[in-house]
């Protein structure tokens, strides 16, 4: 090679039979290489499949349950009573606010006059000072007799003035026959004079005037009689009053009952128509119960009110804790609510006998009760404890030695236990 001139390689040329020795060689390589990697991979999956034989299923242990404790009743279909519970409070059905009808100072008060006192029907509250309506008792006593005295003086005056109309009839007529005599011998007879004539004229003038005024005074005496007769009327109604009123002065209880408020004290100054005291009849009570209309349903089957007055209740203070021997009846259904949809029931309360039941607590005014109301019976059905259904209405029965679930259709629960209709059998 020289400088400044290209440089070239030479690969010197084999001969024709090294070239295809060669190519035995490759050929041959390559066939061995290809078996080997497919032994390495059959002895691979062999090895797998025979580890895969050699591995055992874990065994499972078998847990053992403990044994189940189970009570077991005896089913039975029969006719259940039913009930619904409720709970209001005790309002008065009788109550009334005693009020004065008369204005007046307070002149005496009942020392039994306290809040929870019990009053007899027609026992005296307190009174009201009754000067006053004396002093005008009196003096309208005195105006009627005196209208009295005047309607008899009017009376005996008009009987003298009708005797009297008599006498100035008669004169009356002897004055114009008198007149008419003397104007005859004058005007026929020239008998007398005219002064005569005149005098007679003014006589008879004159026993007219008489007349016609006594006549006008008689028909007066008939309208002042009947004005004073209106006045003794008037008279006698404010005596009328006057006396109702001095009736009022006693104020007395309306009714037997317990006292509810008093603002009534000695010395006081009492207004008319003011409520002072507020009496409760604590034998009249009734408990107002609100109900919804599934429970209205389970008492007459629907929610037809009409079918559930007069159905017996027990009722008992939900602050006793104890049972409680009271009784009553649902009287009427007071309203229903469009805002809480319940309707409000009014119980009425028989109060117990004290010799029957000498350890029992009469129920009073604002006391809040709960009241079990009887409903329609439920039957051919089977009452189960409530704690027996599994989930939803799901029930155990024992067929031989096996429990088995079976859904049932429950027609009613209340309280701790359940009422079976069918699914059971």
């Amino acid at each position: 090679a020289c400088a400044g001139h290209h440089v070239f390689v030479l690969k010197p040329m084999k001969s024709a039979k090294r070239s295809e020795t060669n190519e035995t060689s490759k050929g041959v390589t390559f066939n061995i290489s290809h078996l080997l990697c497919g032994l390495m991979i059959l002895s691979g999956l062999a090895c797998m499949v025979a580890l895969a034989g050699m591995k055992e299923d874990p065994v499972h242990g078998l847990k053992e349950s403990p044994p189940l404790t189970v009570a077991v009743q005896t089913i039975r279909f029969e006719t259940y009573p039913t009930a619904v519970t409720g709970y209001g409070s005790v309002v008065c059905r009788d109550s009334a606010d005693v009020s004065c009808e008369v204005s007046g100072r307070v002149a005496w008060v009942n020392p039994d006059l306290e809040t929870g006192r019990l009053v007899q029907s027609q026992a005296v509250l307190f009174k009201i000072d009754p000067v006053d309506l004396e002093n005008r008792q009196r003096q309208e006593s005195a105006r009627e007799k005196q209208i009295q005295q005047k309607i008899k003086n009017l009376t005996d005056q008009h009987a003298l003035d009708r005797e009297r109309i008599k006498s100035l009839e008669r004169n009356l007529e002897l004055a114009l026959a008198r007149y008419h005599r003397f104007k005859s011998l004058y005007e026929n007879h020239r008998v007398g004079s005219k002064d005569q004539m005149d005098t007679a004229e003014m006589e008879l003038n004159s026993a007219r005037l008489s007349q016609k005024a006594l006549e006008k005074k008689l028909i007066n005496y008939i309208g002042e009689i009947q004005i004073e007769k209106f006045n003794l009327e008037t008279c006698r109604v404010r005596l009328e009053e006057i006396c109702l009123n001095l009736e009022r002065c006693t104020v007395r209880s309306p009714f037997s009952g317990r006292i509810k408020a008093c603002s009534v004290e000695k010395g006081i100054q009492v207004k008319k128509a003011d409520p002072v005291i507020t009496l409760c009849n604590d034998t009249s009570l009734e408990i107002h119960v609100p109900l919804a209309g599934e429970q209205m349903a389970v008492l007459s089957g629907s929610a037809d009110r009409n079918r559930i007055s007069g159905r017996a209740c027990s009722v008992r203070w939900s602050g006793s804790g104890q049972p409680s021997h009271l009784r009553g009846r649902v009287d009427r259904v007071v309203e229903y609510s469009k805002e809480s949809r319940t309707f409000l029931l009014a119980v009425t309360v028989d109060l117990p006998v004290q010799k029957k039941y000498p350890g029992q607590f009469t129920i009073m005014e604002g006391m809040f009760c709960e009241v079990s109301i009887s409903g329609i019976p439920l039957k051919k059905v089977a009452r189960l404890p409530r704690k027996a259904l599994l989930k939803g209405d799901t029930l155990l029965t024992i067929s031989g030695e096996q429990l088995i679930k079976k859904t049932v259709t429950i027609a009613r629960e209340s309280g701790h236990h359940i009422y079976v209709r069918s699914g059971l059998t």
